[in-house]
């Protein structure tokens, strides 16, 4: 019963306003960070992530940051279904959530899909962390994370995903810090 609730929340979502939804969100976040235990509390956790990602891209945001804030973006990434990554730029795109999503230790999950994820996961990862690139203070994050040298092979993938690659490695060559990083990469892959 709950698992269908929680789905057709999420259909509904596309329609209700933004102060009907917030109060599911600790709800929804409730579920997630409970430990599986069956195969139902799998299946509800499943249907309250996608509902989440669903919410997450309506509005201007505020949803957005009130679920990175949840912590569950964690939660979420580790999933790894492709729906739920695709999504997951919802959060990665509002400013206050970007460095939620640092904090929740959500990069080295990303960095992890991009590496061995399937490749409609990796193009979705990939998204989202061009996404998060655009954001000063995470692109340190993303460059100590050894993404470098997975962003350099996926420049010989698939149109998206070296789009996404190349504008990745563009924004952290626009920091200082992260640059450094890059470099240090880079001469890895070299010697």
């Amino acid at each position: 019963m709950q698992e269908k609730a929680t789905i057709r929340l999420a259909h509904l979502s596309k329609y209700a306003p933004e102060h009907v939804l917030a109060p599911t969100i600790p709800i929804l976040a409730k579920f997630l960070l409970t430990d599986i235990s069956n195969n139902l509390i799998q299946s509800i956790q499943e249907a309250a992530a996608y509902c989440l990602n669903r919410i997450s891209c309506q509005g201007d945001g505020v949803l957005a940051s009130e679920i990175g804030q949840s912590g569950v973006t964690h939660s979420i990434l580790q999933m790894g279904q492709a729906v739920l990554v695709g999504d997951f730029r919802c959060i990665a795109t509002v400013e206050h959530s970007v460095s939620v999503v640092r904090k929740s230790d959500a990069v080295p999950v990303l960095v992890e899909l991009l590496r061995d994820g399937n490749g409609e996961v990796r193009g979705k990862v990939s998204g989202a962390i061009a996404q998060l690139s655009y954001n000063e203070a995470d692109r340190a994050a993303l460059a100590d994370s050894g993404e470098v040298p997975i962003l350099i092979e996926l420049l010989y993938e698939l149109e998206e995903l070296k789009d996404n690659a190349a504008e990745i490695l563009v924004n952290l060559a626009e920091d200082p810090c992260s640059m450094i990083q890059y470099l240090k990469q880079l001469m890895f892959l070299h010697s």
